[in-house]
């Protein structure tokens, strides 16, 4: 706690829905009482079907306002504490997270200091279930970057947010209909307001099993699609009826049933051209915001599909896409049009005969006999190991699992044979034409593999089978 006397005035308004919770809504609880921003109220939305929130929340505390509501999803349970709710300002709070203790306090002074501003979140530091950092967050700070950055991420951590009340006054409200509530409501909100994330680290955000963004990828990341396919059109005045949901995916959907990398590809081109163009007439969007945001999109793009890279190591039939540094100051679009000397609009057409050309030769090396090694048995092995199974039943791959190494894991069952893990020193002995390794971790991994002899001509990583 601050030392020297302080003057508040505006109520804060803090909300938290819990649904049987766990160990973690004890802290959670913690972290907002302990706030040195001493006006809040701290509104709980339980749904649980036990009394542990109600043991832990301390009743007699004044600023504590309990509420139970039979579940009917988180959306429901935010617009509840909304309309309960009497501050000022209104906070997200969620109960498996911790905020820090000038949190309150900081978010406040920035309003009051920017009258312009009708939201602003902050920067996280993520940590596992046993409480181990695990990663930060990097949310744009300013109005331009974050409104480029909705376009194809979430550029708020959700429990980070304050919202001034006259957004909900406003009737503004979460969409109960959308799985990614936060996104669609950040992209409402990008149409109207000014936006924007102190760059202080002022929580710690929980990732672990329970989290319904990782129980549900696909869905939330479907439901982020259709926010993001309205926002991009109101915002920009576009019309993309032309376009499915997964060319406007949101996050690192793994594209499982996505099986034409060529048209994924040119579409994206036409995409981000529609959105280059109609910003360059509008400015909307600082240009340097927008050409930063579409680079980013373009080398995801690349690399969600898997392996182009290998498959040019694999064939070199002459193709070379642009991908540009992620610092670039020049937009990928341009570098294309002088490769393939046309105009940015003809762009999508121009490269599309090649990448028929490489698709093609991409699956004739899949349904070449090749023994390989899966190094790496976690979640990415895991999957493209299913993912090679699916592709064998259909015949679409004549690659044969030869041996798996891990250096936690003893071994795993693949079509009914269990292979036991083989020692890293050992896999240069291995009959395996290729080792297939997490893309996350490529360049480390290679480093090592290389260590104990085994060339880099040999390693794939483990998104060729997307």
């Amino acid at each position: 706690m601050h030392s020297e006397v302080k003057e508040f005035q505006a109520l804060v308004s803090v909300i938290c829905p819990t649904y049987n919770e766990s160990g973690f809504f004890e802290l959670a609880y913690k972290s907002i009482v302990s706030q040195t921003y001493p006006d809040i109220e701290f509104i709980i939305i339980d749904s649980s079907t036990n009394d542990y929130v109600r043991n832990v929340i301390d009743l007699s505390d004044g600023r504590i306002r309990y509420y139970w509501r039979e579940k009917r999803g988180i959306a429901d349970a935010l617009n509840y504490g909304i309309e309960q709710a009497r501050g000022s300002f209104i906070a997200r709070m969620d109960a498996d997270d911790i905020s820090m203790e000038e949190r309150i306090e900081k978010q406040v002074a920035f309003l009051n200091e920017h009258p312009d501003i009708m939201m602003v979140g902050t920067q996280g530091i993520n940590i596992d279930q046993n409480g181990k950092v695990c990663g930060f967050s990097a949310c744009p700070i300013n109005d331009g970057d974050i409104k480029a950055g909705l376009l194809f991420s979430n550029s708020f951590y959700h429990p980070t947010v304050m919202f001034r009340r006259l957004v909900f006054d406003e009737n503004m409200r979460y969409d109960s209909g959308f799985m990614a509530e936060d996104y669609d409501l950040w992209t409402r909100l990008a149409l109207k307001y000014t936006l924007a994330n102190l760059s202080e680290r002022l929580i710690y955000y929980r990732i672990h099993g329970e989290n319904a963004s990782l129980r549900l990828h696909h869905e939330v990341s479907m439901s982020a699609s259709r926010s993001a396919i309205r926002y991009i059109e109101n915002f920009f005045g576009l019309n993309l009826a032309n376009y499915d949901i997964d060319d406007v995916c949101k996050f690192k959907t793994e594209f499982e049933h996505y099986h034409n990398p060529a048209r994924y590809i040119a579409r994206q081109i036409g995409l981000m051209y529609e959105i280059w163009d109609a910003n360059f007439k509008k400015k909307l969007i600082n240009e340097t915001s927008l050409l930063k945001v579409l680079n980013q999109r373009w080398r995801w793009a690349l690399t969600i599909l898997g392996a182009i890279e290998n498959i040019n190591k694999y064939s070199r039939i002459n193709f070379d896409i642009s991908t540009v540094e992620s610092d670039s100051e020049e937009l990928f679009l341009h570098a294309l049009s002088r490769k393939y000397d046309c105009e940015l609009k003809d762009i999508s057409i121009s490269i599309r005969n090649d990448l028929e050309v490489l698709v093609q030769d991409y699956q004739k090396f899949l349904r070449e006999k090749k023994n390989i090694v899966v190094y790496g048995l976690g979640r990415r092995g895991r999957r493209f190991l299913e993912q090679l199974h699916e592709k064998r039943e259909r015949g679409e791959c004549g690659w044969e699992l030869a041996a798996v190494s891990d250096k936690r894991i003893e071994g795993i069952e693949f079509e009914n044979i269990f292979y036991q893990t083989t020692d890293i020193s050992e896999l240069n002995r291995t009959v395996a034409d290729y080792i297939v390794i997490s893309p996350r971790d490529y360049g480390q991994i290679a480093i090592e593999l290389s260590g104990y002899g085994i060339a880099e001509s040999r390693m794939l990583t483990a998104n060729m089978l997307i």
